[in-house]
């Protein structure tokens, strides 16, 4: 594959300041590629669509292939979930007390990473990073993989055979185990299966598992990678 696709960044970042209040508000930022040429309109329009649902979620026009507008939309949505939410605290709290509480922030980024052209696969990272109160914030990195020759998602069902879950999950757990320190392997829930959270690169395909969802917090995220050659007995 020889297509290289053209691409556009778009960010910015701002403060919903707390009125009435000093140094308390929401800060936001956003900073992401898109696709703007290389490939056919159709093409293009469909890897948007999918960046745009990943970085912002349901807080945008879900029909929209339009990224920086997107943006913008994602924002103005912040705006409106932090100006409804403060006012309910701040009618309830008591004069001298500090609203520490609505310290919020939101960042989404997003970028083109690895790719196989053999494949006519390229990687998109979509990172989101909140804190809207409590002892520590959220955050999540969802891998988009696009054919180039489609702009669909790729799915697991797409490269391997049918079934394989079953066959890789004890190799994908041992390559877990070996990026942990030892005292950090009875903190994994159970032995973790594919998750459709995964990139790919001309060397193989990495999986993704985020923070709390094959152990807690401490653990943070965790990947697998297999080198092509390791896949070939469970790849179509």
């Amino acid at each position: 594959c020889t297509r290289e696709i053209k691409t556009a960044r778009v960010a910015d970042e701002g403060v919903i300041a707390l009125e009435g209040y000093e140094d308390t508000g929401c800060s936001w930022t956003y900073s992401m590629d898109y696709v703007t040429g290389g490939v056919s309109r159709e093409v293009m329009d469909k890897m948007n669509l999918a960046i745009i649902q990943s970085a912002t979620g349901s807080d945008v026009d879900d029909t929209s292939t339009d990224v920086p507008a997107s943006c913008l939309q994602w924002v103005d949505g912040i705006d409106a979930e932090y100006s409804e939410y403060s006012g309910e605290i701040l009618a309830n709290l008591a004069e001298d007390d500090s609203p520490w509480m609505l310290n919020w922030s939101y960042a989404v980024d997003g970028s083109f990473t690895t790719g196989c052209k053999a494949r006519k696969l390229i990687t998109y990272s979509s990172a989101s990073d909140s804190y809207t109160g409590g002892a520590h914030g959220s955050n999540y990195v969802a891998y988009l993989v696009f054919d180039l020759t489609t702009g669909e998602l790729v799915t697991e069902s797409d490269l391997f055979r049918e079934g394989f879950e079953a066959d890789i999950a004890e190799p994908l757990y041992d390559k877990i185990l070996e990026g942990l320190d030892e005292e950090l392997w009875d903190a994994i829930y159970e032995v973790p299966m594919p998750n459709g959270n995964f990139s790919v690169s001309e060397e193989g395909l990495t999986w993704l598992f985020n923070t709390y969802e094959i152990g807690p917090y401490v653990l943070g995220p965790q990947i697998a990678s297999f080198t092509w050659a390791e896949l070939e007995p469970y790849l179509k």
